[in-house]
């Protein structure tokens, strides 16, 4: 975690709290996908800075309500066509490091530096339908 205040530095996570900001990570990519254009992000550095953490949530509950709230995706290259389903199946392979030699990183656009678990992976996408679904039933009470 890279902390700018009062100088720049850096703190290692640990498990737990490594645990619930990889799974909140993966579930604002799912929460993002855009099933209209069928379009989800692509290129996004999860090991490198496009997510970040309000100054503050260190000192709340660690919960996945209390990281959503405050993790913001700054950044992301490119969009990539494919029906949510693909790009669940994608996320799943790139995020775990299960690709195969001749398999491009399309979601990440490289190698992720620290793999992610299965867990972390598959509530991160439990999480995403949630908020999507969320998002389906505010916009259809508007």
């Amino acid at each position: 975690m890279w902390i700018p205040e009062p100088r720049y530095h850096f703190r290692e996570i640990d498990g737990n709290e490594k645990s619930t900001i990889n799974s909140a990570m993966v579930a604002l990519l799912v929460k993002i996908y855009d099933e209209r254009t069928k379009s989800g992000l692509s290129e996004c550095r999860l090991d490198g800075g496009d997510f970040m953490l309000e100054k503050g949530f260190e000192d709340e509950n660690l919960s996945f309500d209390n990281i959503l709230k405050r993790m913001k995706l700054i950044a992301a290259r490119n969009l990539v066509q494919m029906n949510l389903d693909e790009y669940i199946e994608q996320l799943k392979k790139e995020l775990s490091g299960d690709l195969s030699s001749d398999e491009k990183n399309i979601i990440l656009g490289k190698r992720i530096k620290c793999p992610m678990t299965k867990e972390e992976i598959e509530k991160g996408i439990e999480l995403g339908m949630e908020l999507r679904n969320k998002q389906k039933a505010n916009e259809f009470h508007k």
